[in-house]
């Protein structure tokens, strides 16, 4: 999405592999509490939330952030955008 916001609920069944990109927008993923899932998200200008804190790490460099670990063995989720905040969020 070149400008516009992303958010994705996955409720049910194993996760897939998700790849969501915005180059001026916010991205927000909800997941199941006990999902397993490998997170790589980054945002050049904004906030990183994540409310499944550790094993997820946030970090905040400059004008942006980052979100990345691993709950549990699973798919991979890569969050990126240029503008706008990026968020992982228990169901």
């Amino acid at each position: 999405v070149q400008r516009g916001d992303i958010r994705v609920t996955q409720s049910k069944g194993p996760l897939p592999k998700i790849d969501l990109h915005s180059h001026n927008g916010d991205i927000e993923v909800a997941l199941p509490d006990k999902a397993g899932f490998q997170l790589h998200g980054t945002t050049s200008q904004g906030e990183a939330e994540n409310s499944f804190g550790s094993p997820l790490e946030t970090q905040t460099a400059g004008r942006g952030a980052t979100i990345q670990g691993q709950t549990a063995p699973g798919p991979s989720i890569v969050l990126t955008t240029d503008r706008g905040t990026i968020s992982v969020r228990k169901l």
